[in-house]
C-alpha cells in the first residue's frame, strides 16, 4: 500500500497551520506572503480580544484598529463580489439567449404577425426549421407548435432553447 506522505495533505496556510502544500515540488513550505483575498480574510481575527495590560484610550485605539481592518477586509470582498457578478453578466450577454421562455414566443408571434424578427427569432427559426424538415411538417405549424410550448413552458421548450444557445456560440 502506498503510504500517506504529510507533504500529500493539502492546507490553507493561515495562523492554525502556517504550512501549505507547494504543487510543484509537493513539499511543504511556511507560508510567508500570499496575495489572495481569501487567505487576507481569513487571517483576520474575526473577533475581538481586549488586553488587560492596554489603557482605555489604547482599548478604543485597539477596536477602532480592528473595526477597520475588518470594515476594510468586507468591503474587499464585496467589490470582489461585484466584480464576478459583471463578468457573469457580461457572459451571459455574449451568450444571448437568457430571456424568459414567454418572451420568446412573443418574438415568435410578431414574426408570424408582422415579419420582424430579430438574432434570437433567426437562431429559434433554425432550430424550429430542422425540427420540421426531420419530421416532414409544415414550418408554419412547426412555428406554432414551438409557440405554445415556449408558452406552457413545457420541456420541449427548453430543448429549443439550448439549441438556438448552441448555434449563437457556433455549436452545431
Amino acid at each position: 500500500m502506498k503510504e500517506i506522505k504529510r507533504s500529500n495533505v493539502p492546507c490553507w496556510g493561515n495562523e492554525q497551520n502556517p504550512f501549505h502544500v507547494n504543487e510543484m515540488d509537493d513539499t511543504i513550505s511556511q507560508v510567508n506572503s500570499i496575495d489572495t483575498s481569501i487567505a487576507e480574510v481569513n487571517s483576520l481575527p474575526w473577533t475581538w480580544k481586549p488586553d488587560p495590560s492596554l489603557t482605555p484610550t489604547e482599548l478604543i485605539d485597539s477596536w477602532k484598529n480592528f473595526q477597520t481592518t475588518l470594515n476594510g477586509a468586507v468591503e474587499k470582498q464585496k467589490k470582489e463580489q461585484a466584480a464576478k457578478k459583471t463578468e457573469r453578466l457580461k457572459e451571459r450577454k455574449v451568450l444571448g439567449m437568457n430571456k424568459s421562455s414567454v418572451e420568446y414566443a412573443n418574438k415568435l408571434k410578431r414574426f408570424l404577425k408582422y415579419k420582424e424578427y430579430d438574432k434570437d427569432t433567426l437562431k429559434l427559426l433554425g432550430v424550429i426549421a430542422t425540427r420540421s424538415s426531420e419530421k416532414h411538417t409544415k414550418l408554419d405549424s412547426e412555428i406554432k407548435n414551438a409557440i405554445v410550448e415556449l408558452e406552457c413552458r413545457l420541456n420541449d421548450s427548453t430543448w429549443l432553447v439550448n439549441q438556438a444557445r448552441m448555434i449563437g456560440k457556433g455549436i452545431h
